[in-house]
């Protein structure tokens, strides 16, 4: 049986991504978290943030369950996607609204992804941890629009205070998106 790492996975299931009938503004890659304390496999700008963590076969399936609390706060969706001999830990490990995706490889080197789970919006997303994601520049933007004043040498913890008691979690996500999709990132698929 042939054996599907990330190196296999993550080229055919951005190409999946990106032929689905909603395909995501932007797909970026590894773009660092939580000051940072955790990396992504690939983040989706819908309307809304999602990421997608790869586990394949020769990774530890356990391994999610330390990354799962950065992502779940920082991202209003999660799938993992993984192949058939983590599926059942996956299952047992992951919160009943985080997505999981089999994928599953064909005898020409491709590979299907079969939904085990689809995901639904995140019940334990935080506005503050999802502002880490931000630079200081654009949580200043997201200040001055919403007309909240700030001092110049204000940190970023201060700013991250204002934006978490000044702003609901779907204005900080589409801020987050917003901000995302504007910068010129390396990590851009």
């Amino acid at each position: 049986m042939t054996l599907l790492n990330d190196a296999e996975i993550r080229p055919q299931l951005i190409s999946w991504l990106n032929g689905k009938a909603i395909k995501p503004q932007m797909i970026l890659n590894e773009v660092t978290i939580s000051d940072g304390s955790a990396r992504p496999d690939i983040i989706a700008i819908y309307s809304y943030s999602h990421c997608y963590e790869i586990k394949g076969d020769n990774d530890q399936i356990e391994r999610i369950s330390k990354q799962l609390a950065y992502y779940q706060a920082s991202f209003k969706k999660n799938t993992l996607i993984t192949t058939h001999k983590h599926l059942k830990k996956a299952l047992e490990l992951l919160p009943s609204f985080w997505g999981i995706i089999v994928a599953i490889p064909l005898d020409n080197r491709s590979i299907i992804f079969k939904y085990a789970r689809k995901s639904s919006y995140n019940p334990s997303y935080r506005k503050d941890i999802a502002s880490k994601i931000l630079w200081k520049e654009e949580m200043q933007k997201l200040l001055k629009k919403k007309s909240i004043s700030f001092n110049s040498r204000s940190t970023r913890f201060d700013l991250i205070e204002l934006i978490k008691s000044s702003s609901t979690s779907n204005e900080v996500d589409e801020f987050v998106c917003n901000s995302l999709l504007n910068r010129k990132i390396s990590q851009h698929i």
